[in-house]
């Protein structure tokens, strides 16, 4: 692990020193930039990944699946709510999976409604559109 000027280690593979002198010294006689190494300074995926991720301020937290449930049983009622199970709420539609057609049908008849009692649970802004699956 080598540590850089920003504080972070990464793993560095490096090039042979021959290797290195042979391209320094020929690009110098050439008067061209020396060839980049695509091994050089390789990361790992979860390495990008994780510092990628840790810049975004993600609210992982607010869309565990026991908070969906919650949410939904509070927003749809006591008659609704068991009927049907808040699956993933993604780019702001709110995936509802039911077994019954009747219950299927009062989603899509309600559907305002709880788009609003599912944004007064999740916040403003989190559920635009409900899509309902059978299964």
């Amino acid at each position: 692990m080598v540590r850089f000027e920003d504080g972070s280690e990464r793993a560095v593979r490096c090039e042979s020193l021959k290797r290195r002198f042979n391209g320094r010294a020929l690009s110098d006689f050439y008067g061209v930039p020396p060839r980049l190494s695509l091994r050089a300074n390789m990361r790992s995926v979860d390495s990008v990944l994780g510092e990628l991720l840790s810049g975004m301020n993600l609210k992982v937290a607010e869309l565990a699946p026991e908070l969906l449930e919650e949410a939904w049983l509070r927003a749809a009622g006591p008659v609704l709510g068991p009927q049907a199970e808040l699956v993933s709420v993604v780019k702001g539609v709110a995936t509802l999976r039911t077994m019954h057609p009747l219950v299927h049908r009062e989603i899509l008849t309600l559907r305002q409604v709880l788009v609003q009692a599912l944004n007064r649970e999740l916040g403003e802004g989190s559920v635009r559109s409900i899509r309902v699956r059978f299964g």
